[in-house]
């Protein structure tokens, strides 16, 4: 990805935990609207913030940004082409304001969490697959703000679609409340309200009401697995199920849960010694005390398939190198619509605009930032 700034904007990371407001907390001083910030440490999110103009706003896989909860609820505003990547977790207690050709990615399997949720003015978030948004309020996607939803988006509260805003993608959309279209909006391709709610729509299997995200990863000859809750209430377990075929499943792994909880909790698990090649297919099961329960969506491995394709640079300007490479290349956008192809160890992009897009090689994907 590449960015132009003004004179006047200055590059800062926080490189030492700490408190925004804090001189301490960065290396080149408290950042400034139109700055370009890094994020490589835990930092305490504690004044409201306007991220504008040329502005980039990156949280690396090392660090994060939390408003705790408790006191003053902050405001976060991205607005006027400014560009926020965020591959670590991110909590605002206030209002998060996406506006005017603004572009926020949500990369890895990382999770948003603000208040309110106001996205309007053309711009553009993608929520990359087993990534979470989470809005503790009410939403409004409005004016041609576009959302590529590959992951999982929560509001607990009413959302509000209007004048040709849409979401896009093969995620899944819930809301606790109303669902409500004006003016050419569309959500997964639906423009029909719903009201009063809860509310669920996508393409993909619903998650649980309070299950943030599911994700395997393999590992050699073993899948390791992690999930994270947003809340338990009366929950007595989580178990691991497996299949061959999707109509007879079996027992796995079987994980406690904490029973009662208002805090996100995350879990994990291992299974060993897969077995013999083929397509083994996995869900979870979130079991009651009362004997109740519901599953996770169904996740996929593949015992002969091939290691997910190494490319750099991720954000690309120009040109991706993927070495040793002898398979088609193929780059999609969030709704999963081919925009361009080659074969070999390389592949030129540069007329595509800047935004997130997904590479895929034979059987493997990633997530692309240009």
């Amino acid at each position: 990805m590449c960015f132009l700034s003004s004179g006047s904007a200055k590059t800062t990371t926080a490189t030492t935990p700490g408190p925004w407001t804090s001189a301490g907390t960065w290396n080149n001083g408290v950042p400034a609207s139109g700055d370009i910030i890094n994020i490589n440490v835990d930092v305490v999110y504690n004044t409201n913030f306007s991220c504008g103009g040329s502005g980039i706003l990156t949280i690396n896989t090392t660090g994060s940004l939390t408003d705790a909860p408790g006191g003053k609820a902050y405001d976060f505003d991205l607005v006027n082409t400014a560009t926020l990547i965020l591959m670590s977790n991110m909590t605002i207690e206030g209002t998060l304001t996406v506006a005017n050709n603004t572009d926020l990615v949500l990369t890895g399997c990382d999770t948003l969490i603000f208040g309110n949720g106001d996205f309007s003015n053309s711009g553009l978030l993608a929520v990359d697959s087993c990534s979470a948004m989470i809005g503790n309020g009410d939403m409004t996607i409005s004016n041609s703000f576009q959302i590529g939803a590959g992951g999982f988006i929560r509001v607990d509260g009413d959302v509000t679609l209007s004048n040709s805003a849409e979401v896009t993608g093969d995620g899944n959309f819930f809301a606790t409340g109303c669902i409500e279209f004006q003016n050419t909006a569309s959500l997964f391709g639906d423009n029909t309200d719903c009201c009063p709610g809860p509310c669920f729509r996508g393409t993909g299997y619903p998650l649980p009401l309070k299950l943030l995200y599911f994700t395997l990863e393999k590992e050699a000859s073993n899948v390791r697995f992690e999930w994270a809750s947003l809340s338990e209430e009366n929950l007595d377990r989580y178990i691991l199920q497996r299949s061959s075929d999707l109509r007879l499943w079996e027992n796995s792994e079987e994980v406690l849960a904490a029973g009662f909880s208002n805090s996100v909790l995350t879990y994990e698990c291992f299974e060993e010694k897969l077995g013999s090649r083929g397509t083994i297919y996995y869900r979870l099961k979130a079991l009651d005390f009362d004997g109740s329960y519901s599953y996770s969506q169904v996740l996929t491995v593949r015992q002969d398939e091939s290691k997910n394709a190494l490319f750099c640079p991720n954000p690309v300007d120009n040109v991706i190198h993927i070495p040793n490479n002898t398979e088609e290349i193929r780059i999609l956008d969030s709704s999963g619509r081919l925009l361009l192809k080659g074969i070999g160890e390389q592949l030129d992009i540069s007329e595509l605009p800047a935004g997130f897009y997904y590479l895929k090689c034979a059987n493997n994907s990633e997530s692309l930032v240009k």
